[in-house]
Parts: C-alpha cells; structure tokens; sequence
C-alpha cells in the first residue's frame, strides 16, 4: 500500500515522478558528507518540500522522515538474486538473535543519501528502537467499509 501510493499505477521511479532529487526540493541528505549537507539538519514541517509531492498530494514520501510499515523485513533468496529476480523468502526472517526483531520502513529522511528517495526503497531497524529519521503515517481508506 505505501509503495503504490508512492509510485502509483505507472510506476513512478520517486513518489513525483522521474525528475532526480533535489536538495532544495527534497529534504534528505543533510548529513556531513551527503550531497545536501549545510542545510538544515533534521526533518521539516511536513508538505513544505516544494519537489516531494506525489501527483495525487501526497507530501514526503521521498524525504523528510521515513515511515514504519506493518511488514516485518524480509530477506531475498541467494537463488533469486542470482537468477536477477526479485523473489523473497515466504517466512519471516527478520529476526537478528534471540532480541532483535527487524521491522521496514519506507522512504527516504533527512539522514540518508538522495538514492533512497526512490519510491521502491525499503530499510530496515530494530522494531523496538526508535530513531529520529523514522516517523509513521496516520493513512485511511476514503471509501466506507460495508457493514
């Protein structure tokens, strides 16, 4: 569901479109050594990156903060890669040790390079560690459920 909205059914390549990135119009790599570093370090108000808007209005999916998804992380076969295809395993592996439990989060923040404002990108952290690069999306169906 993230990924569709941000890509929508033309598959846009970032949640606006084709266009690259820009620093001025995504809020992402703000850290020392990325390519938007001297600008203002940390997330923005939200919908006030001019270039970062989907053409539906759907503001920092590219940029800003990342967001948790519902998923757990899931690795790709060996085989898959191999082959060039794009399969994942079917059970959970998201587990790290008998304490670490991976959850993804979509998009790219104003921590990470400009390359993973792509509207496909997938990340992962520890679910019961938060981050100051990693927010959440309150999202609802426009349609009414029947009843």
């Amino acid at each position: 569901e993230w990924e569709y909205a941000a890509r929508g059914s033309g598959g846009r390549r970032f949640p606006w479109g084709d266009e690259e990135p820009r620093c001025a119009g995504v809020v992402m790599g703000t850290r020392d050594g990325l390519g938007c570093a001297g600008a203002q370090v940390g997330p923005r108000d939200v919908g006030t990156a001019t270039q970062d808007r989907t053409p539906d209005g759907v503001h920092d999916m590219g940029g800003n903060v990342s967001e948790w998804v519902a998923d757990a992380f899931v690795t790709r076969y060996a085989a898959c890669l191999s082959a060039g295809m794009g399969c994942t395993e079917t059970a959970p592996t998201g587990t790290l040790g008998p304490r670490m439990v991976l959850r993804s989060f979509r998009g790219g923040n104003w921590h990470l390079p400009a390359a993973v404002t792509r509207a496909a990108t997938r990340s992962r952290w520890q679910q019961d560690e938060g981050a100051p690069s990693i927010g959440f999306r309150c999202a609802m169906s426009t349609t009414t459920p029947k009843q």
